[in-house]
């Protein structure tokens, strides 16, 4: 990770950012994997990068607009949103202060943000801007090599937008992967009109309601990342698509219309998809046995899964939202081309399915309470509760969640153990407390356990997870970070020569050390030393395991 403005030297800082000044993307996609999984930082990425060329005017925005950003929740854009709104003369220091927010999350909010107080959309230009990325390895690809991959070796993305100051905007994303025949194996594409309170979107686009159990596209945050933040994250939006990951959108009409009424106001969100999806079908059985997620079509077998599976989906988004407090439902019917017979906790079983969910939360300022209820047409049901608290040196989140076995959500996501919302019970605990101006702790700790056996393991799976990390942030001596995990959990191991598993405790304990410092203003130097064990429990001997690297830039 390069240097990061620190904390000491951020009023300095800030006062001195123009319009012209670069964003730190290493310290950003740094961020984003310490946040995300590997296959969401794409998606992520991708969203930031939609907002820093579409800066989001504090002065006349909702108070989840910020909440759209990866890491950032509703009591976080609430709160910036109405101090701006009520003093536009506060800089981003004054808008950050006491939110205990990390730096990339302030640089991604700088940036993905406007302080201009100036009407909004009406007076706006129009601009049309394109950016193509290209990569070409060096390297041949075994896959090529040995004609496994039917394209060539060019990996391209292409990306368009267009701005009309009628509210008009058009989006695209067109991408080819390397080993992939066409320019335009993937394209997502679509329209949207806003005005006022009015906002309509054809072709592509995603949708978040809740807390995430049954809408929540296209990225989450994993157990462990951002303490605070993550486990509350909320949203009731639309947005065009702008990210390459398969299942990542819909792709029909969506119309958002928010009803002011005195201090309340009520959102309605209708929407419709019909989208052909990637899937393994068996055509002997009749039935796909898998949707394909990979994304990518090299070889004649990912190529025959292409457009597969017809995909036909509507539902509703409600809310009604008061100055401290939101309620709201949203339904999802969900309809496919052939019956699903699949072991995926994320894929539904048969060719139909209902899903409706009820939510509410509520804000007072430094304490945030929180809560969603989902159930499907067999009664199957998913349960959230978030709690936080926030002060200018000590914050804490909590995080309950509970899936029945069989409860299916396609385009849910579980902030626990699996991603996936289905099959776990599980209570979280965040902390975060600043010691000094240069040195903070914070610290996870979470427990969990399944109804039933999983995919992997031939019995229901329980563990404990801990992770404590500590800061060290200073201009003088640099950036120091300690960080310790230990996490336990059911395992299962099967002998070639025996039909049923042992099962056992495996348990994995870490530690990393890690020390970054600037040099002069153009190199930087980092360290790192990680250190783990795992044990088996004496099934089979345990393994020691380290690594380090000195890095000059």
């Amino acid at each position: 990770m390069r240097k990061i403005i620190t904390i000491a030297l951020s009023l300095l800082a800030f006062g001195m950012l123009s319009a012209y000044q670069e964003p730190d993307w290493d310290s950003i996609e740094n961020f984003l994997e310490d946040n995300f999984a590997e296959e969401e930082i794409s998606s992520a990425l991708d969203q930031i990068e939609y907002y820093f060329r579409n800066p989001i005017k504090i002065k006349f925005a909702a108070p989840d607009a910020l909440s759209y950003l990866p890491t950032i929740d509703l009591a976080i854009s609430q709160k910036i949103i109405e101090r701006f709104q009520s003093n536009p003369q506060l800089s981003y220091v004054g808008l950050f202060d006491s939110l205990n927010l990390s730096k990339s999350q302030e640089q991604i909010i700088y940036f993905a943000t406007s302080l201009d107080t100036t009407a909004v959309d009406k007076q706006s230009k129009n601009s049309l801007k394109y950016s193509a990325r290209s990569e070409n390895r060096l390297e041949e690809v075994r896959g090529l090599r040995e004609g496994k991959y039917l394209g060539d070796r060019y990996d391209i993305l292409q990306k368009f937008n267009y701005k009309h100051s009628s509210g008009l905007e058009a989006n695209g994303v067109v991408c080819k992967n390397l080993g992939e025949i066409h320019l335009a194996e993937y394209y997502s594409l679509g329209a949207k009109y806003q005005s006022g309170n009015f906002k309509i979107i054809v072709g592509d686009y995603a949708l978040n309601s809740g807390f995430g159990n049954v809408l929540w596209q296209p990225f989450s945050m994993s157990k462990g990342s951002e303490l605070i933040s993550a486990p509350i994250s909320y949203s009731n939006s639309m947005r065009l698509n702008n990210s390459t990951m398969l299942l990542s959108h819909f792709r029909g009409a969506a119309i958002e219309y928010t009803l002011p009424f005195g201090r309340q106001s009520v959102k309605l969100i209708p929407f419709y998809s019909n989208i052909l999806r990637a899937a393994t079908v068996d055509t002997s059985k009749g039935i796909a046995s898998s949707i394909y997620s990979a994304g990518y079509f090299r070889t004649q077998s990912e190529i025959s899964k292409k457009g597969a599976l017809r995909e036909i989906s509507s539902g509703a988004i409600a809310e009604l939202s008061g100055s401290r407090y939101k309620i709201g439902f949203a339904l999802l019917n969900i309809g496919y081309s052939i019956p699903i017979k699949s072991s995926s906790g994320s894929a539904i079983e048969g060719s139909s399915s209902m899903l409706a969910t009820s939510f509410a939360m509520l804000n007072f300022g430094k304490i945030t309470f929180g809560a969603e209820h989902s159930r499907n047409q067999k009664n199957e049901f998913a349960t959230k509760i978030v709690y936080s608290y926030r002060s200018n040196l000590f914050s804490a989140s909590l995080h309950y969640r509970d899936y029945s076995a069989k409860f299916r959500s396609p385009y849910g996501y579980n902030f626990g153990e699996s991603a996936t919302p289905s099959n776990e019970q599980g209570l979280y605990f965040g902390i975060l407390y600043k010691v000094a101006k240069d040195v903070s702790i914070e610290s996870y700790f979470d427990i969990y356990r399944t109804h039933t056996r999983t995919y992997t393991v031939q019995m229901p799976v329980s563990g404990r997870d801990w992770c404590g990390r500590a800061f060290f942030d200073n201009t003088l001596f640099g950036n120091l970070m300690l960080k310790l995990k230990s996490e336990t959990k059911t395992d299962g191991y099967k002998a070639s020569s025996s039909s049923a598993q042992t099962i056992f405790d495996i348990t994995r304990d870490e530690i990393r050390l890690e020390a970054k410092r600037s040099i002069s203003e153009k190199v930087a130097a980092r360290a790192r030393l990680d250190f783990a064990y795992i044990d088996f429990d004496k099934v089979k001997p345990g393994e020691v395991g380290w690594a380090g690297f000195i890095e000059l830039e």
